[in-house]
């Protein structure tokens, strides 16, 4: 699945779109989380794409998807790489 975006169109591998519904949350991602998340790679902090409703590592290039349940899936398999 391709998701567009004004960045750009992003990939969302077949796996993660078993895990749930991709693009606009039906329940946002509580931002608050991002103070307590960390890259799963690099364990660096990690930054909310609204647009494209991704968290980014700037660390390691990856974006993890955010359902639309507003939960990260954060597997390496299933990120995205920028």
């Amino acid at each position: 699945m391709v998701l567009p975006s004004p960045k750009g169109p992003v990939v969302v591998p077949l796996e993660a779109q078993a895990i749930g519904s991709f693009g606009p949350s039906i329940i946002p991602f509580d931002e608050e989380l991002l103070e307590i998340l960390a890259c799963p790679i690099s364990g660096e902090p990690l930054k909310l794409d609204r647009e494209r409703n991704l968290l980014v590592s700037e660390t390691t290039g990856y974006a993890f998807p955010i359902n639309k349940a507003g939960m990260p899936i954060f597997l390496k398999k299933w990120a995205i790489k920028l």
